[in-house]
Formats: C-alpha cells, sequence, structure tokens
C-alpha cells in the first residue's frame, strides 16, 4: 500500500510538472507561430522582404509557415510553405540547428525592409485579411474539395418516444446550434449535425435524453 502511495504520487508530481513546463510552452509555440511578420511570407515580396523570408526559412520550418498569394480579387489565399513528408527529421533538426540566427538575422532584414510603404501595405493588407472575421470561401472551393452543396431536404424521424421533460435536454445548447446554423447558412458555409446529435435527430427528432453536448 505504501508502495502504491508514493508511486501514486510520484505519478501526481510528475503529471504537474509537466503541465507546468509545457502549457507555457505550448502558448509561447502559438504566440511566436502566430506572428504573421516571422511565419508568414509573401509570395509577390521583392528585395530586402524576400531576403528576410528567405532567411527566416529554418523558422518557418519549425513554426509551419505559410505562403501569402493575393489574387486579382484583392484577396489573399495562404497555403502551407514547406512539405513536411519528405526528409521531416534531417530538416526539422538542420533547422532547430539554425533556428535562432534566423530569427536574429532574417526578423531584422525583414524589419528594413518594412522601412518602405509596400512592404508595409502589404504586410497590413494581408494581417486584415488574415484576421478578418468574415468568410470567403466561394462555392465552387468546396466542390473541388469533394463537398456537394444542395438544398437541404425535409426530415422526417423515426418518432421514437421519451420520457416527459427529456425534450428539455440541451434546450440552451439546442437554441446556440439554431442561431450558429443561420449565421453559416446566411455565409453559405455547408454544415450539419453529427455523431449522437445526428442520432437523436433520426429517432426523436431532437437530442439524446442522456446527450451532453451538440455535435
Amino acid at each position: 500500500m505504501r508502495r502504491t502511495y508514493m508511486l501514486d504520487r510520484l505519478w501526481d508530481f510528475f503529471a504537474e510538472s509537466c503541465q507546468a513546463f509545457f502549457f507555457p510552452l505550448v502558448c509561447a509555440y502559438y504566440a511566436i507561430g502566430g506572428s504573421l511578420f516571422l511565419s508568414c511570407a509573401s509570395s509577390d515580396a521583392a528585395g530586402l522582404e524576400k531576403i528576410g523570408d528567405t532567411l527566416l526559412i529554418p523558422f518557418q520550418y519549425v513554426f509551419c509557415g505559410q505562403m501569402a498569394t493575393p489574387t486579382d480579387q484583392g484577396e489573399w489565399v495562404f497555403t502551407q510553405r514547406f512539405d513536411y513528408t519528405n526528409a521531416f527529421w534531417v530538416k526539422t533538426g538542420a533547422s532547430a540547428i539554425a533556428l535562432p540566427i534566423s530569427v536574429v538575422l532574417g526578423g531584422a532584414v525583414k524589419g528594413l525592409a518594412c522601412l518602405s510603404s509596400e512592404c508595409r501595405a502589404r504586410m497590413a493588407a494581408k494581417t486584415a485579411f488574415y484576421f478578418d472575421s468574415n468568410v470567403h470561401v466561394p462555392p465552387e472551393r468546396y466542390q473541388a474539395w469533394g463537398v456537394q452543396i444542395e438544398e437541404a431536404k425535409p426530415f422526417i424521424s423515426q418518432g421514437h418516444l421519451r420520457r416527459p421533460g427529456d425534450e428539455q435536454n440541451l434546450s440552451i445548447e439546442k437554441k446556440a446550434l439554431g442561431e450558429i446554423g443561420a449565421l453559416l447558412t446566411k455565409a453559405g458555409i455547408p454544415w450539419w449535425i453529427d455523431c449522437g446529435t445526428c442520432l437523436g435527430a433520426y429517432r426523436y427528432g431532437g437530442v439524446i435524453p442522456w446527450d451532453e453536448d451538440i455535435d
């Protein structure tokens, strides 16, 4: 018993130590990687900006860098800059070694590039589009992904019986689902219910009595 207790205490200490160390590490990773200045290159960059993006390649490889490409419609298309399926560990190791120099030199050169009004305007436009809350996904792009978009068809459930009051389960969540669904439909974004919520709609025309969330 005493040995088991000691092992439990050691495991708790290990788990709590991992949380204290890795949670801030993960937050820092996403905070740094979310900086478009460092982690995103522009396909139309030139001069110092292009040199800066080249010097930042090791950093961007480690932090899943993106390539931003402008379109004729004034929008930006963000794609993954690197292929991680080929020689991943070799490239990751080399990038990790070069990362400190990459950040210092690449960041400095790209910072100098931002002294140009053209570079600042491109960075501002790219950032504004990236963080824009409006959705810009045309229907033909969904079709290219194999998602068939069509009008929803009337659905008749199986009409299984539930206990009185079960229909009130997840009433707040169901209201939220209706509002979210209306917004997605208005924006032209395909959506559907899934898993337990889909099963509840099929059986009862509502949620499963013992369900705890909306899918």
